[in-house]
């Protein structure tokens, strides 16, 4: 009951917000905002945390809006979101707020806003169009993230 669950969830994402599922050459049902939402409400997970990084990962944001609800996510539902690929280790997102942003602070709400300024400068400086990351947080769950918080000191 008070148990908070925290779900990270990269991949790409398809601009009708399916979350794209593959392992080689297994075929896997895809991912909606619908399915992660009934997912938490089967489980009855009450206290969700969920940071989705995919293009048009902002889908998720109203479907998982809840007062004991945040959604973070690394673009806007209708954008693209950068730095995936073979190469890279984390993208534009998971860089700016895993590695860099929630090194400095436990507060998710907090490292979501360097993390999106951090994107925005990026995107600026590489000429791209602005993925526009998107943060979504019910009244009830920063009394909750708090307490989750005053817990680790």
């Amino acid at each position: 009951v008070e148990d908070i669950v925290f779900v990270f969830m990269t991949s790409h994402g398809a601009e009708n917000h399916d979350w794209l599922v593959q392992l080689g050459d297994v075929t896997l049902t895809q991912i909606t905002p619908d399915d992660l939402l009934e997912a938490y409400d089967n489980a009855g997970i009450r206290w969700r945390v969920s940071v989705i990084s995919a293009c048009y990962s902002g889908g998720y944001v109203d479907v998982l809006a809840a007062p004991t609800s945040l959604t973070i996510t690394s673009a806007r539902a209708d954008r693209t979101s950068f730095g995936c690929g073979a190469d890279a280790d984390l993208t534009y997102f998971g860089r700016a707020y895993f590695a860099e942003a929630l090194r400095d602070s436990h507060d998710f709400v907090e490292a979501f806003g360097k993390s999106a300024r951090r994107i925005a400068d990026r995107e600026r400086a590489e000429d791209f169009e602005h993925s526009h990351p998107q943060l979504s947080f019910g009244a009830d769950i920063e009394p909750q993230l708090q307490r989750w918080r005053d817990s680790l000191r």
